[in-house]
């Protein structure tokens, strides 16, 4: 039984490996290697590891547009007081 393995680079420095290929009844067969999730569709292993191990984006901030009763953006205007 030959064993492959599929290392992709993620862009974030270093590579990770998110399966081996090995062998079953002469079929490739993907085993992840985070979990012992395994199957014989490359399509759906690359499915499975961004559904549950790829890493998470990270939360953009968001900071609300204050508007008044017609929807016109609110502006602040600093003031001197002195």
């Amino acid at each position: 039984m030959t064993e492959q393995t599929e290392t992709p680079r993620t862009g974030l420095g270093s590579p990770v490996q998110r399966y081996t290929v090995g062998k079953w009844h002469d079929l490739p067969n993907y085993q992840c290697t985070q979990c012992p999730f395994s199957t014989l569709d490359k399509a759906e292993m690359e499915e499975h590891w961004q559904k549950v191990h790829a890493p998470k984006p990270k939360p953009r901030r968001v900071v609300p547009q204050l508007v008044d009763r017609f929807g016109n953006p609110l502006t602040v205007e600093e003031t001197d007081d002195g």
